[in-house]
């Protein structure tokens, strides 16, 4: 279920590997500035692939003395890998972080700066800092500087404007990994040779699935915390000593005594068991500051505390006790809004939601449906939830396809086949092969001619693997003046056609919308991919009138699609629009590689953040569905 189901899946198992991948683009990067040998560093992001696509958790192969078997992975990398497993560091890459000022590494996070300029901009201008490097442009000081041309530092200025537009955001993609690793670590926390029973759950905007991160939250609790029910089951001594002064008057004061000493002692008791919890709790938050991952602690009080754990990505974790751990992680999931509105309702019902051990209680207690998280932004929920008609939104399960992926025919690092077994690995009914056409050379892009010949490895792999049906497909560039990029005749010989914008950012809005309807037009043209261009983080959208492309392809039985990658395109507000417009969305992941398949999660988060069920997606439909959906009146297949 979107991110949930992902963190669900990804909770059971041990699965460090994005971390340890981490470890090793760190200590490529950090290689790069230092002008250290190319195949060293090649050696690393090597590691770091194998590591990160290595469909098994990094953990049991390390247990099982396999990792040299990974391919990648050179005796130096295996050591590193145990190192991490069994410390949670790598003394190599920390000694590195001594080396350079902290704000060196920032500068990794500037759009079109990598290590070699940030080495050469250390070396020959001392610029250490994002501040440094922006105060050297706007004094002129990297004026003679090889490499450093005008065109460069302009793009270099923008990144910097870019990066400050996005300070404290970190895209969804990248958050859900850190917090996976701060949640699997904090749950293995040991306290006095025993293991901490604690209950912990990613909570905030990533259980919410927004596009972008401000903070990481967690939650947590001791799954041992009975202080709820210590004292509630207890005999009431003062009935016993009535019911004994009723029978002797002569015990009346002795049973008094009693009864105060039994009352001491529970209030002793409860003291006590207070006292423990906080301890407990006390013991949750040290480990919590101590975790490998941490750079810095922010702040830290009985309730909780928040770390730096990369630049720019921070992380807060919220203590909660075991009967009120519902009503804690609803108020750190749903957004202000949200929560207002709880309360406005709360006090209309004259109910309390403070004490709920689950979210369901809590939904419960305010008489209505559980909102799932992705809705929890204010825009109608309640009163869908209040009419107990929520809509049941789409799965990861409902999906049969993937229709927009690449292969080494242009810049996939799989080829056809490899896609198509992991295609079929995941259950689908249907696999798209749209690499990109010419005008993307950059990209090896495809002609007619090459077209051709890639039907006939096509036609072999499905040959090979009947169960699954191969669209031969496209992703065709869309021109600046809205024409495509390859002609009718071939765009007629394919099953399925994506069209995109890879060029012409800077259009003007009329322009660059009327360009995209005369794309949505054309008869060959099934879907518009990543519709606005933007890439979260990185890339801000076009200029484009959406509501604009979602008429257009309402008219034109046109589908838009929702780009489960680093883009989010369409976002989760257009989406929303599209689906109320009754316009289909396909939700693919635009995968280059078998790994990039397993993004799709990131897409069916936004469809459902759009409020879509199954019948809003068109890759929901079976293989006969979707034949029968090609074949519709606007179609070239009619």
């Amino acid at each position: 279920l979107g991110v949930l189901g992902y963190l669900a899946v990804r909770q059971k198992e041990k699965m460090q590997n994005a971390a340890v991948a981490q470890v090793f683009e760190d200590i490529a990067d950090c290689l790069e500035i230092a002008g250290e040998n190319v195949f060293k560093i090649r050696a690393y992001r090597r590691a770091a692939e194998a590591v990160a696509t290595f469909p098994e958790a990094i953990e049991d192969a390390s247990e099982a003395g396999t990792l040299g078997e990974i391919e990648g992975l050179g005796a130096a990398s295996v050591a590193k890998v145990n190192e991490f497993l069994a410390t949670g560091r790598v003394l190599e890459l920390e000694k590195l972080r001594e080396k350079y000022p902290a704000g060196l590494l920032e500068l990794l996070r500037v759009p079109g700066l990598g290590p070699k300029k940030i080495a050469q901009l250390y070396n020959e201008r001392a610029i250490s800092s994002v501040e440094m490097l922006q105060a050297a442009i706007a004094k002129n000081e990297l004026k003679g500087l090889s490499g450093f041309g005008p065109k460069t530092v302009e793009n270099i200025s923008d990144g910097i404007r870019r990066l400050g537009e996005m300070s404290g955001q970190i895209p969804l993609g990248d958050a859900i990994p850190a917090a996976l690793a701060l949640k699997n670590s904090l749950q293995n926390t040991n306290s006095d040779n025993r293991v901490l029973d604690i209950a912990v759950e990613v909570a905030g905007e990533i259980r919410r699935g927004c596009d972008t991160i401000s903070q990481i939250v967690l939650v947590a609790a001791n799954r041992n915390d009975n202080a709820e029910t210590s004292d509630e089951n207890a005999p009431d001594a003062n009935d016993n000593a009535q019911s004994a002064n009723a029978r002797d008057a002569n015990m009346q004061s002795a049973n008094t005594r009693d009864a105060s000493e039994n009352d001491n002692a529970r209030e002793g008791n409860a003291q006590d068991t207070d006292a423990q919890s906080a301890n407990i709790n006390a013991q949750i938050i040290e480990r919590f500051v101590g975790l490998p991952q941490v750079q810095s602690v922010v702040s830290r009080d009985e309730n909780g505390a928040t770390i730096r754990v990369r630049p720019g990505i921070e992380a807060r974790l919220e203590i909660a006790s075991r009967a009120g751990f519902g009503s804690a992680l609803f108020r750190a999931t749903g957004s202000d809004s949200h929560l207002q509105h709880a309360e406005i309702r709360a006090r209309e019902l004259g109910v309390s939601v403070q004490n709920c051990a689950d979210e369901n209680a809590v939904y419960r207690v305010l008489d209505c449906e559980t909102i799932a998280p992705e809705l929890r932004e204010n825009r109608g929920e309640w009163a869908r939830a209040t009419q107990k008609n929520l809509p049941k939104l789409l799965k990861i399960s409902d999906i049969k396809g993937d229709l927009h992926a690449h292969s080494t025919w242009s810049d996939g690092t799989a080829s056809v086949r490899q896609m198509v077994i992991a295609a079929r690995e995941r259950g689908y009914e249907y696999h798209a092969i749209t690499d990109h056409s010419k005008a993307l050379a950059m990209a090896n892009g495809l002609d007619a001619k090459r077209l051709r010949e890639q039907a006939r490895e096509i036609a072999e792999v499905q040959a090979e693997f009947p169960d699954i049906w191969i669209l031969r497909g496209i992703e065709c560039d869309i021109m600046r003046d809205g024409t495509m990029d390859l002609d009718d005749e071939i765009l007629h010989e394919l099953d399925w056609v994506v069209a995109s914008v890879h060029s012409g950012f800077k259009l003007s809005q009329s322009e660059q919308t009327a360009r995209m309807i005369r794309a949505i037009s054309h008869p060959a043209v099934d879907l518009v991919g990543h519709p606005t261009g933007r890439i979260v983080g990185r890339r801000a959208p076009y200029d484009v009138n959406v509501s604009a492309l979602i008429e257009a392809a309402r008219e034109h039985e046109t589908a838009l699609e929702i780009n489960a990658s680093e883009r989010l395109d369409l976002r989760d507000e257009h989406a929303f629009m599209a689906r109320e417009a009754g316009v289909l969305l396909c939700i693919d992941t635009d995968a280059h590689s078998t790994r990039m398949l397993e993004n799709l999660h990131l897409g069916i988060t936004t469809a459902r953040r759009a409020w879509c069920e199954k019948r809003d997606v068109l890759n929901t439909k079976t293989a006969a569905e979707l034949k029968l959906w090609l074949d519709r009146p606007q179609s070239r297949h009619s």
